[in-house]
C-alpha cells in the first residue's frame, strides 16, 4: 500500500497497554502525526473510564491488557448493544504474529492488528488502512 496522507488533527486516541514505555512511545508517534489528544490507560478498568469520559476516535489496545486481555476487552465493547462506543475503530497490538492470533483479534471485533514493537511507518500504514478502507459494522452472534 502506498502511503496515503491522513490527517490526525482533531482526533483523539486511547492507548491501552500495561507497558508505560509503549504507551509513551505510541503517544509520541501519534502526536508526531498530528493527533490532538492521546490518552493512556494501563488496564481495562482505566480504559473504560477514559472511553466514558472523553470522545475517543480510535482505541489501540494490547492483546494482553490486564486483567482479562485486550481481546476479551474488545469483545465486551463490541457485544454490548448498549455501549455508546461499540463501533469505535480498534487496533489490537501484539507481538504474536500467528494466524490464529490474527483470526482471534478479527473474531472479537478488532479492525486491525499491529505487531509490536511497531515503527512509526507501520503504525501510519495501519491507521491509513483503517481510515481509507472502513469496514461495515456487522452484528452477528457467531462471527
Amino acid at each position: 500500500m502506498s502511503n496515503p496522507k491522513i490527517n490526525l488533527r482533531g482526533l483523539s486516541f486511547l492507548v491501552a497497554d500495561q507497558n508505560a514505555y509503549l504507551c509513551s512511545l505510541c503517544n509520541s508517534i501519534l502526536r508526531g502525526f498530528g493527533a490532538s489528544r492521546v490518552i493512556e490507560a494501563h488496564d481495562a478498568n482505566s480504559a473504560i473510564k477514559a472511553l466514558m469520559s472523553y470522545k475517543i476516535d480510535m482505541l489501540m489496545c494490547d492483546a494482553k491488557l490486564p486483567p482479562d486481555g485486550g481481546l476479551e476487552f474488545t469483545r465486551s465493547i463490541r457485544w454490548n448493544r448498549d455501549c455508546e462506543f461499540r463501533t469505535l475503530p480498534i487496533l489490537i497490538m501484539t507481538n504474536d504474529t500467528r494466524s490464529t492470533m490474527i483470526a482471534k483479534a478479527r473474531d472479537c471485533g478488532a479492525n486491525m492488528v499491529i505487531v509490536k514493537p511497531m515503527s512509526p511507518s507501520s503504525l501510519y500504514d495501519r491507521l491509513a488502512w483503517v481510515a481509507f478502507n472502513p469496514r461495515s459494522f456487522i452484528d452477528s452472534p457467531n462471527y
